[in-house]
């Protein structure tokens, strides 16, 4: 919905945001384009707050009489449990101000019930929204949960026997916990924990008693800051995205000196040996004693299976032929001046021509790495068919090779 006035759209949003309407929440917000979506995080604002951690049950008087304080409330709204039609721990609060919902998420957040739970309290995000971010390492909810999560820990090696009780033991010494979880392991001696203390320097201090000691045993564990799994597989594929390009780096160095005839040129193989190696004269050197010329050309049978040999080079492995998308289509990418959009047209027109050759299992995924303009040529990928088909193929032996070490 456009408004012929920005002032005009922030009221709308103001009074509808959070508001019923036919038995549903609805839900708000200006629209942002995603060209115009920014990769740097956002301070995330709003009159709805979603709650969570307190006690099961809870009404909503109690939950108004804990946020009523912070601001006038419009609407309030307890989950229920689907499969028990019950009260659950989380809700949805509107305020009628955004100062308000401000000040619930700066003075609620991991404040301590008296019921004895610890509440979560962050700016209610909606899917679309979050979806906007490219980098999603800097969406709305991974903020969210980055903060409330800042001062958790991951423990590892933790012995099938221990329980919870026994962890609180260990790590209460250190400072207020809000909550542990212990994940089992099926088939596994050992079981991982996750502790969550009130603040980061408690669990700094976790962490130098701890990490590497042997509470439950002989078996040491490892105490070590939480990351989320975005984050987690952000730093994966960095390092993935960095193997790639070391890879892809001697790939192309190699197949440039193939298609050049080798280090030093195209007679390269055929003239190592006569260039580096030093005249001997046929009295068997400088300074040797003269050789008979049986054993001379015997030598020189030797020497000539050598050269022969390394003529041949060491086997190179053979890949499938991928075809070269039509010319016609290629010709196009000279009209094509920003270099985002060339890189997508070309990737559009390689991504048939791939999966030709190696059917659509591992199509889309050698067809990202090919796109690396650090580490391989565009333009050869549409003109030389060759290299496309050479660094195809190193993709895809690759893409096996890691799948077999995840096995």
């Amino acid at each position: 919905m456009q408004f012929a006035k920005e002032e005009d759209a922030a009221k709308a949003i103001e009074q509808t945001n959070g508001v019923e309407f036919q038995g549903k929440k609805l839900e708000v917000f200006a629209h942002v384009k995603r060209s115009d979506n920014a990769d740097e995080p956002k301070q995330v604002t709003g009159n709805n707050v979603f709650v969570q951690g307190f006690a099961k049950g809870t009404q909503e008087a109690r939950l108004k009489e804990m946020f009523g304080g912070l601001g006038e409330i419009t609407s309030l709204h307890i989950n229920k449990n689907d499969a028990e039609d019950s009260l659950s721990n989380s809700a949805y609060i509107c305020y009628k101000e955004s100062q308000s919902a401000q000040k619930a998420v700066e003075q609620m957040n991991k404040a301590k019930t008296s019921e004895g739970t610890f509440l979560f309290v962050n700016h209610h995000v909606a899917k679309r929204q979050n979806d906007l971010a490219t980098d999603k390492t800097k969406t709305a909810i991974n903020q969210n949960i980055n903060r409330n999560f800042s001062s958790n820990l991951f423990i590892k090696f933790v012995p099938t026997g221990v329980t919870e009780e026994e962890l609180r033991q260990v790590f209460q010494p250190y400072g207020t916990i809000i909550s542990i979880k212990l994940k089992s392991r099926s088939e596994s001696r050992y079981n991982c924990a996750y502790v969550l203390y009130e603040t980061v320097e408690m669990c700094q201090q976790a962490i130098r008693a701890l990490d590497k000691s042997r509470p439950f045993g002989n078996q040491p564990i490892d105490v070590e800051f939480w990351v989320s799994k975005v984050d987690l597989q952000a730093e994966r594929e960095a390092k993935q995205k960095e193997q790639m390009q070391k890879f892809f780096s001697s790939a192309i160095y190699e197949l440039k000196n193939e298609l050049n005839g080798g280090r030093g040129g195209k007679n390269f193989r055929q003239n190592r040996h006569h260039d580096m190696r030093k005249p001997k004269s046929a009295t068997g050197g400088r300074g040797g004693k003269p050789v008979p010329s049986s054993e001379r050309k015997n030598s020189k049978d030797t020497r000539n299976k050598s050269q022969n040999k390394d003529k041949q080079g060491t086997p190179q492995p053979t890949f499938a032929t991928v075809p070269l998308p039509a010319p016609e289509a290629v010709a196009q990418l000279a009209n094509i001046t920003d270099a985002g959009e060339r890189r997508q047209a070309i990737g559009n027109m390689i991504f048939p021509c791939i999966q030709q050759a190696y059917g659509p299992n591992y199509v889309g995924k050698i067809t990202g790495m090919l796109l690396d303009e650090k580490v391989v040529n565009l333009q050869l990928l549409v003109t030389d068919q060759k290299y496309l088909s050479q660094i195809a193929g190193q993709a895809k032996n690759m893409l096996e090779n890691q799948a077999n070490k995840q096995q």
